[in-house]
């Protein structure tokens, strides 16, 4: 286990310019484009990102897209 206190690693931000952490990596982009929509859709409030969180219901998202692609 490694904690913030150990130095063993040069930090990335040392390293590398941290904003452009991930920009040629497409499912990264992938996962911040949908970020960015759900907090758009949202009105950027936690708490209403928190109730559709709760309201998700893995089951019937999985059943509808295996309708949705047939199987």
């Amino acid at each position: 286990m490694t904690f913030a206190t150990d130095m063993t690693h040069t930090p990335v931000s040392a390293t590398h310019n941290t904003a452009r952490l991930g920009c040629n990596d497409p499912l990264l982009q992938e996962l911040w484009a949908i970020k960015a929509t759900m907090n758009a859709e949202s009105g950027y409030s936690i708490q209403k990102l928190a109730e559709q969180a709760r309201q998700f219901n893995l089951e019937e998202t999985l059943t509808h897209l295996h309708q949705l692609v047939g199987h």
